[in-house]
């Protein structure tokens, strides 16, 4: 009976060794959202038909961000469909520019992050110099 148990207890290390060796060599997938960040200094590329879509947020004190697409205030509810219709104007590989002011809770950009990218639309996040 003692030798099953070694051979079993062998066994269970060689299983462990390899899982390990496994886990070590084999690609890790990042988690979270892909962004690409445009400096300010940087201008996008002039099209004197196609203007870039930007989604604004703006938080005014105490009360819920204010959502805006192309500098339209836009209600939550119809974020979606207005997107979709601006996006419908544009070449299909158009970006989407976030960007939120000083007072705007990270979670709220990343919010519409996600709400954009759901539309399969590409994101770029504006940054402001400081």
């Amino acid at each position: 009976m003692s030798e099953l148990s070694w051979i079993s207890f062998l066994t269970f290390q060689l299983i462990l060794v390899l899982v390990i060796l496994l886990m070590a060599i084999s690609p890790v997938t990042p988690k979270g959202i892909r962004i690409r960040l445009l400096r300010p200094e940087v201008s996008a590329y002039p099209s004197p038909a196609i203007q870039p879509l930007v989604v604004r947020l703006e938080r005014r004190g105490r009360e819920p961000a204010l959502l805006f697409v192309d500098w339209e205030p836009v209600a939550t509810e119809g974020f979606d469909t207005i997107l979709r219709d601006e996006l419908s104007r544009r070449p299909p590989d158009w970006p989407v520019y976030v960007e939120g002011d000083g007072d705007v809770e990270w979670r709220d950009v990343a919010g519409v992050v996600d709400r954009v990218r759901g539309l399969d639309a590409q994101v770029v996040l504006l940054t402001h110099a400081r």
